[in-house]
């Protein structure tokens, strides 16, 4: 299966229509990760280094599949899954089917990456490599940020950037306590605003992989492979951000910033395989820590606000991802009929432990006044996700004649079940006057290393944290997903190949919400889908084929799409709220 002479096989003999990559191309390849070696699959393309686009449709309409279980989003507000956590070392083979059949989920339109890693090693190794990058725009470089802590190489945040464990839980508890009390909460949190100057180093990793092959007198196999692997990189991007209004006649906003990008990943893969006969048992496991950081330094105008600005944000998202699988595949009877399920357990989690932003304005007209601080757009910002994803199938093929052709009858059955917990807690800093404007003026107009210090936190011309955290910053979520289907696959003469059946998808999803009143609201959403394919096969010759295929599926909103949870992203200036009201589509 590594070889690309058996890549090709497979593709040629595929119901859908499929691109793929084998193991075989991927060590001829410096490619790192496996988001690095879709980009060598014809007719995808790859986002952001780790989202893949296919036949120019975006991730939404893109399912995928890790050794046969249905991969749930790593991303909270999209669906999407980053292929850069999976090392391209450890897996075996990548196949993207491009035409939908009933043995496939049924949401998807562009495509279906089925990634399926290594089980039984050739022979046991042990094998370790190191890659070191240069980047011309950053290694080496003043890179800015602030304080980072004693973890942050290993990609865990040491819990100083959360908030302290006596802090009032909830807004309920810390919005009627007095200025006094909160400045004195304020002051917990600390000032983690002062920058900070470090040396960019090199873009680095490193992966150890250990793999065991051990054969039985029984002809049966054990093979084991463990793989940790570790990435560093440090990034200066430099961007520049502009609007218009009145048809490109005025500039709206015009913004340089200075992006630091701090970016560590751990994980680790553990693979064991039995083999025996006709029957393959595997335990696959699959870890992945990202540790992000991303500190932007901003300078420009804004004639909404009427002025300069400086613009600080520090932007630190945590994400881990943890999938185990159990799975068999046996064959059954002398009709060389097969039967394979599959057992999965995922856990997605994200977390912003502390998202600070701090924001300045000069008056426009007045080149030689002080910048100021805007309190209401200066913010601490909180939250943590956490999602749990648990999927069962099974499939059994037959082979059977129909008119005196060989054919194959397929079916099979599915459950996937997902519930999702999120919460976020919000704050802005609030200047509270004394009435003296010289004594005002000095306060807010301090640079940002020191204008919330301790000194600077108390009720008589200071700074407090006031929190306007909404009822509907936080959420619940739940979706139910039940499939079957039938398939047959027939040889009508010698050169024509039908593939036709239909899958049958029941989805429910919920979510619930508190809204701005106070009431909990529940918005439940059930579809039943008949979803049938037809895919047809002429073979011209040995080494040709023609295809056609139509098919119906359908697209599903994700769950952050159907919060009524708002997000405002001071970086890109824009708000992201979603609907519990979208409906599916069908395609």
């Amino acid at each position: 299966q590594e070889s690309i002479s058996g890549l090709y096989a497979q593709q040629k003999n595929s119901v859908s229509i499929s691109s793929g990559v084998s193991a075989e191309q991927i060590t001829r390849s410096p490619d790192r990760s496996t988001s690095e070696v879709l980009k060598r699959v014809s007719g995808a393309s790859i986002q952001d280094n780790k989202f893949i686009v296919v036949r120019g449709l975006s991730d939404r309409y893109n399912s995928s599949s890790l050794n046969n279980a249905v991969l749930p989003s790593t991303e909270p507000d999209r669906k999407a899954f980053s292929f850069d956590i999976i090392p391209s070392n450890l897996v075996d083979k990548i196949v993207i089917n491009k035409t939908a059949a009933p043995n496939l989920p049924g949401d998807f339109a562009g495509g279906m990456v089925q990634v399926i890693t290594k089980d039984v090693p050739d022979q046991s190794f042990l094998g370790f490599s190191t890659t070191w990058g240069y980047n011309s725009q950053s290694t080496n470089k003043d890179f800015i940020s602030n304080e980072r802590n004693s973890n942050d190489w290993l990609g865990f945040d040491d819990g100083t950037r959360s908030l302290p464990s006596n802090f009032p839980q909830t807004r309920q508890e810390y919005s009627p306590l007095s200025i006094q009390e909160k400045v004195s909460y304020t002051k917990t949190v600390g000032n983690l605003y002062p920058e900070k100057r470090y040396t960019a180093m090199p873009v680095q990793s490193y992966q150890l992989t250990w793999g065991d092959r051990s054969t039985f007198k029984n002809s049966a196999s054990l093979g084991s492979i463990i793989s940790l692997n570790y990435r560093n990189s440090q990034n200066i991007n430099l961007v520049t951000r502009r609007d218009y209004e009145n048809n490109f006649i005025n500039t709206y906003y015009d913004y340089d910033d200075n992006e630091y990008r701090y970016s560590t990943t751990l994980g680790g893969l553990a693979n064991f395989t039995y083999k025996k006969g006709g029957n393959k048992f595997s335990l696959k496991n699959l870890f992945n820590r990202t540790f992000e950081d991303a500190y932007t330094d901003r300078e420009g105008f804004n004639t909404n606000v009427d002025g300069n600005i400086r613009f600080n944000n520090s932007d630190l998202t945590q994400r881990t991802v943890f999938n185990t699988q159990l799975e068999g595949d046996h064959q059954v009877g002398e009709n060389d009929n097969k039967l394979n399920w599959n057992l999965s357990y995922s856990l997605t989690s994200r977390s912003q432990p502390d998202l600070r932003s701090i924001y300045y304005r000069q008056s426009f007209g007045t080149p030689d006044a002080a910048f100021e601080i805007v309190d209401r757009n200066s913010r601490r910002f909180y939250s943590d996700l956490d999602e749990n994803s648990y999927s069962g199938q099974v499939n059994y093929t037959t082979n059977i004649k129909i008119l005196g052709d060989k054919s194959s009858l397929k079916t099979g059955l599915m459950k996937m079940y997902r519930n999702r917990q999120f919460g976020a807690r919000i704050f802005q800093y609030r200047h509270n006057p004394t009435g003296s404007k010289s004594y005002d003026d000095l306060i807010i107009t301090q640079p940002k290393d020191v204008i919330f210090s301790d000194f600077n936190i108390n009720e008589n011309g200071g700074f407090y944290l006031e929190e306007f955290t909404q009822n509907t910053d936080k959420y619940d979520a739940q979706t139910d997903l039940n499939a079957g289907y039938i398939m047959l696959d027939n040889n009508i003469g010698k050169h024509l190949r039908a593939s036709w059946g239909a899958r049958v998808e029941h989805y429910f999803q919920n979510i619930d919400v508190t809204d701005l009143s106070g009431t909990g609201r529940t918005y439940d959403q059930t579809f039943f889908d008949v979803l049938p394919s037809l895919n047809l096969t002429y073979s011209l010759s040995d080494e040709a084929n023609l295809r056609l295929s139509a098919s119906r599926t359908v697209n599903r909103p994700e769950l952050r799409e159907l919060a009524p949870f708002a997000f405002y992203d001071f970086v890109t200036q824009t708000s992201t709220l979603g609907n519990p009201e979208l409906k599916r589509g069908q395609i």
